[in-house]
């Protein structure tokens, strides 16, 4: 099983555009998912280095894939796709 994390901003323009499309394909993939806001979490300990980040993790925790930047539909799934592989 895979966890997908987005981590944002309420600030960032493209977090706004990627977060709805994020929704839409975790839900469509039957996917829990969490949000995390890097206003109230401390984004450098865990090396977020732009926003937004979509990062995937297995049960352990471990981070399987991750992408920076905005992201289509597509990319999101792909992201997904990819950390399935590695489980």
């Amino acid at each position: 099983m895979i966890k997908p994390v987005f981590i944002g901003a309420s600030w960032c323009a493209p977090c706004k555009k990627t977060y709805p499309l994020f929704e839409r394909v975790c839900s469509a993939e039957g996917l829990e998912w969490d949000y995390v806001d890097v206003e109230s979490y401390d984004s450098r300990s865990s090396d977020v280095r732009s926003v937004p980040t979509i990062r995937v993790y297995d049960a352990d925790g471990d981070m399987l894939a991750e992408h920076r930047g905005g992201a289509t539909a597509e990319e999101i799934s792909a992201l997904l796709e990819r950390g399935r592989a590695l489980v």
